[in-house]
C-alpha cells in the first residue's frame, strides 16, 4: 500500500476519441498526536507533529478527464467543496475542462472528527486531478493552493504515510507565504522533512466516536486564535518530554519510557486546551483509558482519542466499548508497512 497517484489507460467508448487517462490513490485517516513547538521561538525543536497514518480504513480515490466536474463521494465533504478545489487545480496549473472523481471512503470514517480526512481526501482528489490532466502536484503546490495552513502533518502523510514527525514549515523570505498573519509576520512553506519511525513493535489503540463531532470552520480558527502562540515554558516541557523520553523509549523499544514521555507532552498548553472542549463522554473514555493503559489523548481537536498497547490485549479491548465509541488496534509496524506498498 501507499500513496503514489497509480495511472491507468481509460478506453471507455465515451472516451475513445482521445483515451484519456486516469488516475487512482490511496489515501488514509491520521492519527495527530501532538505538536513539537507552538511557540514560533527556536526553543530546541522545529514545529511540526508526531503523527500517525491509520492502514485499516484506506479511502479510495480515482479521477479521470471529463468536460464537466463530477464527483461521487458518498456526501462525506460535499460536492461543492470538491469542486471549488478543482477549480482551484484548474487555476493553479492553468489546465481545462473537468474531472469525474470517485471517492470511496469506509463506513466508520466520518468529518470531523479528528482524523484529519478532509485534507487527505480533497488532496487526493488533486492529486489524481492532476495525474489524470498529464501533470504533477508537489506538497508545495498543494499548500500553495490552500491546504495544509493548520498543520503539516496531513499533507506529510499523503506523500510519505506512517508513522512519522515531520517538521511543519521552514521560513523563505522569496517563496514563502504568510499562513499565520495574526502571530507571525514570516512567510513560510512546508518543511519537506519528516522521519519515519520503523520497527516499533507496540499497538495503537484509538477510538472513534460513533456520533460526536469536532469544532470546525470559524469556531475551530476562534480556537487557534485563543491558544496560539503557546507559552515558551510549555514548549520547553515538550522538546524535553520528546527528547529525554519519547525518542529514548522508541529507539530502545522501552515501552514505558515512551509513555512516559507521551504523558508529558499531552498534559499542558494546547493540547490541554484541546482536551477541555470535549464532551462528557469523550472525557469518560479518556479516563477509563488512562487508568487502564496508562495513557490516553485525543487526536487534534478531537473527539476521536488514541492511546498504545505494549502487548495486543483483545480482552482490554473488548472491555472498552461505549455506546458512543467504537474501538481499534493496529499494530504501529503494520502501519510503516504502507510505505514499502
Amino acid at each position: 500500500m501507499s500513496s503514489i497517484v497509480r495511472e491507468t489507460l481509460n478506453t471507455d467508448p465515451v472516451y475513445y476519441d482521445h483515451l484519456k487517462k486516469s488516475a487512482e490513490i490511496t489515501v488514509y485517516p491520521r492519527i495527530h498526536m501532538f505538536s513539537l513547538n507552538l511557540s514560533l521561538q527556536n526553543n530546541g525543536l522545529p514545529c511540526g507533529s508526531l503523527g500517525v497514518s491509520i492502514a485499516e480504513n484506506p479511502i479510495h480515490i480515482t479521477a479521470k478527464k471529463n468536460t464537466i466536474t463530477d464527483v461521487l463521494s458518498s456526501n462525506y465533504v460535499g460536492d461543492s467543496t470538491f469542486v471549488n478545489t478543482l477549480e482551484k487545480l484548474r487555476t493553479y496549473k492553468q489546465l481545462t475542462g473537468g474531472w469525474s472523481v470517485t471517492v470511496q471512503i469506509p463506513d466508520t470514517i466520518r468529518p470531523h472528527i479528528g482524523l484529519g480526512t478532509t485534507t487527505q481526501i480533497l488532496g487526493g482528489a488533486a492529486l489524481c486531478s492532476a495525474k489524470a490532466s498529464g501533470v504533477d502536484l508537489t506538497n508545495i503546490d498543494l499548500f500553495k493552493m490552500g491546504f495544509g495552513r493548520a498543520s503539516n502533518l496531513g499533507l506529510s502523510l499523503l506523500y510519505k504515510p506512517g508513522f512519522i514527525f515531520e517538521y511543519g514549515y521552514r521560513v523563505d523570505f522569496q517563496n514563502g507565504l504568510g499562513i499565520h498573519p495574526n502571530i507571525s509576520t514570516y512567510p513560510e512553506l512546508p518543511s519537506n522533512r519528516a522521519d519515519s519511525i520503523k520497527d516499533c513493535p507496540w499497538h495503537l489503540l484509538y477510538g472513534v466516536p460513533k456520533k460526536l463531532q469536532s469544532l470546525s470552520g470559524d469556531i475551530e480558527a476562534s480556537f487557534w486564535e485563543n491558544n496560539l502562540p503557546e507559552d515558551p515554558i510549555s514548549a520547553k516541557i515538550t522538546e524535553n518530554a520528546v527528547k529525554n523520553y519519547i525518542i529514548p523509549g522508541l529507539l530502545a523499544n522501552n515501552f514505558q519510557q515512551f509513555i512516559s514521555g507521551m504523558s508529558r507532552a499531552t498534559d499542558h498548553g494546547s493540547k490541554l486546551a484541546e482536551e477541555h472542549i470535549q464532551e462528557p463522554a469523550t472525557l469518560k473514555v479518556l479516563s477509563a483509558l488512562r487508568k487502564k493503559l496508562g495513557f490516553a489523548a485525543v487526536s487534534s481537536l478531537g473527539p476521536t482519542v488514541y492511546a498504545f498497547q505494549e502487548r495486543l490485549n483483545t480482552k482490554e479491548l473488548s472491555k472498552l466499548g461505549t455506546d458512543e465509541y467504537d474501538f481499534f488496534s493496529t499494530p504501529l509496524n503494520q502501519l510503516n508497512r504502507i510505505n514499502n506498498g
